[in-house]
Formats: structure tokens, sequence, C-alpha cells
């Protein structure tokens, strides 16, 4: 018994425990996506898909705003970046921002990191602080979609169904809120990377570069949410005055999409898409389900452009 034990590396059990981990994760989500497959499938059975018609205005306005939200995000991220150290030049960082953003549809939520920090090294910014830098990035984005979610708690759909969800609302608006101050946010993120067993950050960046950021990423969301407007828009009349909830909506999806298992969010955010947009697909005739999945085709082409073209720059560079 002792002479295979010596045989059997120590890690050996952490690798197996890794292992069922990763198969678990894997089945998760296979049974996730198989139910919301059925789902939308029976949905769309009930509605004739041919008879659709899209404006291509507003189509175009879509697309449109992921472009420009692609450009805010080379803004946030050489921001940021400044913060630790000096940054690439705009249009190298606008190639390090978009060239490996459709490597995070691969599983595992691993290549869109990895070709960040590899582009990055090439200007001389050593991996923990590529590491630092998107990982603050993510976390402000995060907490500030979490935060323009919280409208939705006030919302009368929302409501009727949740009488006292309002009162949560003003909890989490308080807590996230006190979140986002810069020495707040600076501790609780050392915390969560000591927990993760991950390197602290030693030096978190000034107020000019961690304020700017922030109002650049609610531009983003602001974005993203009247991205979504435009492609309901483009199926069934919506009044303007609807697109501050449209991007509460967006805020929610995308935000469950991250924390979700799929990559890229996949499935996941269509599907909270789906059940929020419910209220303005009633008795129209047209399903719920395809402004959810046109908006995600448009906006994975757009990410294909702006990778195209970051492509070029680094060629030309």
């Amino acid at each position: 018994m002792s002479a295979v034990a010596t045989l059997i590396p120590a890690s050996a059990p952490r690798r197996a425990q890794q292992r069922a981990v990763k198969f678990a994760k894997l089945l998760i989500t296979l049974v996730v996506l198989a139910c919301v497959a059925w789902t939308i499938h029976d949905d769309l059975s009930k509605h004739d898909v041919r008879a659709v018609k899209f404006d291509p205005r507003f189509l175009a306005l879509t697309a449109f705003c992921f472009v420009i939200g692609g450009c805010i995000s080379v803004a946030i991220r050489r921001l940021l970046l400044a913060g630790f150290c000096p940054p690439p030049p705009w249009p190298a960082m606008a190639a390090i921002t978009w060239v490996p953003q459709p490597a995070k549809y691969i599983p595992g939520k691993a290549g869109a990191l990895a070709g960040a920090v590899w582009m990055l090294g090439r200007y001389g910014v050593r991996k923990p602080v590529t590491v630092s830098m998107l990982f603050l990035m993510t976390a402000m984005s995060l907490t500030v979609g979490i935060i323009l979610a919280i409208p939705l708690m006030f919302w009368r759909p929302v409501t009727n169904h949740v009488p006292h969800a309002w009162i949560w609302g003003f909890c989490a608006l308080a807590v996230f809120s006190l979140l986002l101050h810069p020495s707040v946010f600076a501790a609780v993120s050392n915390f969560l990377l000591r927990k993760l067993r991950r390197q602290p950050i030693e030096a978190f960046p000034k107020s000019r570069h961690y304020l700017e950021p922030l109002v650049l990423m609610t531009i983003g969301w602001c974005l993203q949410g009247l991205a979504l407007w435009c492609a309901a828009r483009s199926l069934v009349w919506v009044p303007v005055n609807q697109i501050p909830i449209f991007v509460s909506m967006t805020a929610l999806a995308s935000s469950m999409g991250f924390m979700a298992l799929t990559p890229g969010g996949l499935v996941i955010k269509e599907l909270v898409l789906i059940v929020v947009l419910t209220p303005f697909f009633t008795n129209n005739g047209v399903s719920r389900d395809i402004a959810p999945f046109a908006l995600r085709i448009i906006q994975i082409t757009m990410e294909l452009l702006l990778a195209g073209v970051g492509l070029l720059i680094q060629r030309a560079a």
C-alpha cells in the first residue's frame, strides 16, 4: 500500500478534484443550455418567425451603439492602466482592447485575458499590472452594472409581483454606492483577491484614473441599453421614455451573464432579456425571443469587425 502511495503524486487528489469540478460545471452548463433551448423553441413555435420584419434603421443604430461602446472600452482600459504605469499609444491600445474580445466566447473565459496579457507584454507592461488592471475594470464595471439594474426593483411589472421590492432596491443602492467609494472599493477588492489566493493590488489608481473610467463605464452601460431599445424598436413600437428601463434590463442581463458559467454569458443573458422584455411583446404577434438574439448577433458581428480593425492597426504599427 505504501509503495503504491509513493507512486502517486501528492497533488493527484487535488487534480482529480479539479477535474470533478470542471466536469460538474460542464454538466450544469449543458443542462441549463438544453432547458433554455427547449423553452425558446417552444416559445418560437407559437409565432410565425418568417413573418417578422425588422426596421433596418434601428438595427443600424444598434450596431452603431456597439461600435461607440468599443471605442469607450479603449479609453477605459487606457485610463485605468495609466494609474499603474505609462500606457501604450492610443492606436496600440485600441488593438489590445479589440483583438482579444472574441476570445471571451471560448469556454474557460481565459482567452481574452491571455490575449490582453500577451499584447500588453509586448509594450513592457508586466503581467501582474495587466491582471490588476483587468480585475479592477471588471469589478468596477460589474458594480456599476448592478447599480444601474436596481431601478428594475421600482418598475411596476416587478412591484406588482413583489410589493416590497422597492425596499430592497433602496438597500442595494445604498450598499453598492458605498462600495464604489475608492477606499471601500480598494479594501473589498484586496479582500476578495486574498480569498481567491491571488496577489493583492499594492497601489490603486489615483482619483483621476478611477473616477473617469467610472463615468465612461456608466456611458457604456447606457449605450448597451440604447442598443437593446433599438433592437426591440426595430420589431415593435417602444416609447423613447422607456430607454432608462432598457438600460436597467441590459445591466441586469449582462451582469448575470458574466457571473454565469457559459462563455461570454451566451444564452443566459438572452434568457434574462426574454423574461424582462415580456411586457413589451405582449399581444403584438411578435416573439419576445427575437430581439435578444438579434442583439447578440449584431454584438458579435461588431466585435469581430473591431477585432479586424485592431489587427490592421497592429500590422501597421
